[in-house]
């Protein structure tokens, strides 16, 4: 489920806040997707995984 725009914005704006911290698990380059996906997939990762696109 990606959310509407307004769920979107609420988030962002609670972000900014500071009153909603999103987790992240690990970032990793771009060239590395495919790990990423397989991190998802496999379940072992608690909170978001980040692609660091150059």
């Amino acid at each position: 489920y990606m959310g509407t725009r307004a769920e979107l914005l609420e988030s962002a704006a609670l972000i900014g806040q500071g009153k909603l911290k999103p987790v992240v698990d690990r970032i990793l380059p771009l060239q590395e997707a495919r790990a990423a996906q397989e991190l998802l997939l496999s379940r072992k990762v608690f909170g978001k995984v980040v692609l660091a696109v150059p």
